[in-house]
């Protein structure tokens, strides 16, 4: 895996830079770059309080740029969550992320139908109901990382896990049900309870409010069950809230949408213009 990933370049991509890979005493040892905290630090230092969407939507931008250079080497990357996002240096570069591929990414030449994979909180329905894997349980994943305060559904055990997105998202249509190979652990023929309600947080400004919708947006997009509907992650980077189209017109004469570009423009590299990811 290390070999196929090499031939990423760890700033236009935002993963780890391994540095050297070597064999000490029988042991592989690599050799990473020097970063801060991760983000699940991160969110503990700040007493587990909510990220807003104007300090997400950086993150979310340069996630979505890792998986889809990871797409495009056919790797999944199977363990999106936030203490494999590594800080660059948060007081100089608030935001500027890399991501760790670990030894658990796949090619998805690798994956065979019924594979178990992803940790209980960040598992995409079509892992834990058995349907065919791709790239899209890294977009799940990648969901469960923006909520980044506390767990998005309930993860004391698989069913209960499974009972919470039903209860949020609906239950999964009757073909994907049909197709699972491991449905009949999390359903019989009963309805779901009623959708439960959201929240709403203190909206500080009404441009503020545009954002959030903006993010939500995004949110249902990704939270789809069926992983063929799912946005990908190059229709995500084209999306309102990571572009901010909805709110450039406002960039002077509003400091929610001034403060939201900065943090966007402290995160990109020098050759951020450049498309290329390879």
């Amino acid at each position: 895996m290390m070999e196929v990933l090499s031939v990423l370049d760890p700033v236009k991509t935002n993963v780890v830079h391994v540095y050297e890979n070597l064999q000490q005493r029988g042991q592989t040892c690599l050799v990473f770059e020097k970063l801060d905290g991760n983000l699940d630090e991160l969110l503990s230092d700040g007493h587990n309080m909510p990220l807003s969407v104007s300090e997400i939507r950086p993150i979310a931008h340069q996630l979505l740029t890792t998986l889809e250079a990871l797409r495009g080497l056919g790797v999944i990357h199977c363990d999106l969550k936030p203490d494999n996002v590594m800080l660059v240096h948060h007081q100089n570069q608030p935001f500027r992320i890399k991501l760790i591929v670990c030894g658990l990414s796949l090619r998805t030449s690798e994956v065979r139908h019924g594979m178990v994979m992803q940790p209980l909180g960040y598992r995409a329905p079509e892992v834990s109901l058995g349907l065919p894997i791709s790239g899209a349980i890294d977009l799940w994943g990648l969901l469960s990382l923006l909520y980044l305060s506390d767990d998005l559904f309930n993860i004391h055990c698989q069913y209960q896990m499974m009972r919470s997105m039903v209860d949020v998202l609906g239950k999964p249509d009757d073909h994907l049900l049909n197709a699972g190979k491991y449905t009949r652990r999390f359903f019989k023929e009963k309805q779901p309870r009623e959708i439960s309600k959201w929240m709403n947080e203190e909206i500080q400004e009404p441009i503020e409010m545009i954002d959030q919708r903006a993010f939500v947006n995004l949110l249902k997009l990704l939270l789809q069950m069926d992983p063929e509907l799912r946005i990908t992650a190059a229709e995500a980077l084209q999306h309102l809230f990571v572009t901010m189209r909805h709110i450039d017109e406002e960039l002077d004469t509003s400091l929610y949408a001034y403060g939201a570009f900065n943090k966007v423009i402290t995160c990109k590299t020098d050759d951020s213009k450049d498309d290329s990811v390879l």
